[in-house]
């Protein structure tokens, strides 16, 4: 029942199984510390639904032009959301480090503008080089990438790529054929980067340092 009422409340897959990860830790430990002796989160169907990896996609450098150049006047909700993907693309934010950028956490050292970024989930700091696209937008937004719930910018971001023509049918598991606009989510931005770094040669533990992996 719990999971059929965050399904139907927007949340997909992974943020279901991210809540009941979290309900089942604290009723571990209230079950340690003695307030509980209800088990049933140890039984094998408490459990969320874990995304097949097939169903988490990258876009391509190609994908993200089409996104940066999508014209969206009119569309201030769609723009602002845009920018905000684009700019955690090349920053390599989380959804929650990006709606908390802030003017104050760009550093210029040896003639380059970085970004500082203490990342929210982790403590992890991190340097990263802002780009001149990137920059351009922040300046453009006055530093002001705030905004709603994650699952509301997942529903925006499929609208914006969808606009944009990334369209490729992506085979889905057993669940047949999707376009690749329908997976986008704010972590694709994060994945982007990632993916096309290595697939340009930064050795990985470079990656690992500008978006704070351990592993």
């Amino acid at each position: 029942d719990f999971k059929q009422y965050l399904m139907g409340s927007g949340c997909g897959p992974a943020g279901t199984s991210k809540h009941i990860r979290i309900l089942k830790k604290f009723m571990r430990l209230a079950l340690e510390l003695g307030h509980h002796e209800n088990t049933d989160f140890q039984l094998k169907a408490f459990a969320g639904t874990r995304v097949p990896a097939k169903k988490k996609i990258y876009l391509t450098k190609d994908e993200i032009d089409l996104m940066a150049g999508l014209n969206l006047d009119g569309k201030q909700a769609l723009a602002k959301e845009r920018d905000r993907f684009i700019v955690s693309y090349y920053l390599l934010l989380r959804y929650g480090d990006s709606v908390n950028i802030s003017r104050g956490s760009i550093v210029a050292h040896d003639g380059r503008t970085y970004y500082r970024n203490v990342a929210e989930k982790t403590a992890h700091e991190s340097f990263v080089p802002v780009s001149p696209a990137a920059l351009a937008i922040l300046e453009a937004r006055e530093f002001d990438l705030s905004g709603g719930a994650n699952q509301d910018s997942n529903r925006k971001l499929k609208m914006i790529a969808a606009l944009a023509g990334i369209n490729t049918n992506m085979a889905n598991g057993g669940d047949g054929i999707t376009p690749k606009s329908a997976l986008m989510t704010t972590h694709t931005a994060r994945r982007s980067a990632a993916t096309n770094l290595l697939l340009d040669g930064v050795p990985i533990s470079e990656i690992m340092q500008l978006g704070g992996w351990k592993n």
